[in-house]
């Protein structure tokens, strides 16, 4: 997935493309599935008898489909959905990246790296606001979301110094995926005021390397 960062950074430009009346549900939903500790609250699917995968988008628009277009928060989400399967595809179809157990970490730390960045770059700012009263939402009843663990981790990120030199995902690659990610996105804000032409998670899903279980 994404780094945080990353996810905020596309909020930005969304934002800047697409007002929307309520930016703190939205920044909020854009990395929700992050403050969850089980890996289902990415709506993960499997494809071609599990040997690739992707995001249920559709599932998601089935469940809460009527609340896209009138709150922030889940167009957040879902968007979020959406820029993983952007990345991921990006990574593994495109660049080819077909990680060891040590890649994975690596990726990690690149991650931290291109933070300082991004955040400069793309003027992401540590404002993230928990909206009063959101655990009544269904999304929290689904899912438990792990908050102030998350929100520490967040604000680490904007501290946080490491040194070193990225390797695989570089300042470049972290500019290619905001763009095309943030691209997509508006697409899909279109789409869904249209009420047609969604985006279509199958064609833009992955192979899945099983025996490294990280994707």
């Amino acid at each position: 997935m994404a780094s945080r960062i990353i996810h905020l950074a596309i909020a930005g430009l969304i934002l800047e493309k697409h007002p929307l009346p309520d930016p703190d549900r939205f920044y909020l939903g854009s990395v929700l599935p992050d403050a969850c500790s089980d890996k289902s609250a990415h709506y993960k699917k499997y494809l071609a008898n599990g040997s690739r995968k992707t995001h249920d988008l559709t599932g998601f628009r089935e469940k809460y489909g009527d609340r896209l277009l009138t709150d922030s928060l889940y167009l957040g989400y879902y968007l979020h959905l959406l820029e993983d399967v952007v990345f991921r595809y990006d990574m593994y179809e495109i660049l080819r990246f077909d990680p060891t157990p040590t890649d994975v970490e690596r990726l990690h730390l690149d991650y931290q790296l291109t933070n300082r960045y991004v955040i400069r770059r793309y003027g992401v700012s540590d404002r993230l606001t928990v909206p009063e009263g959101v655990e009544a939402e269904p999304l929290f009843r689904e899912w438990a979301f792990e908050l102030p663990a998350f929100l520490e981790e967040l604000h680490r990120d904007f501290r946080d110094r490491p040194q070193g030199k990225t390797v695989f995902f570089t300042e470049e690659i972290a500019d290619r995926v905001i763009s095309r990610s943030a691209e997509a996105a508006l697409r899909e804000i279109a789409a869904l005021q249209a009420g047609t032409g969604y985006f279509d998670e199958v064609r833009w899903s992955w192979a899945r390397h099983t025996s490294q279980g990280q994707n």
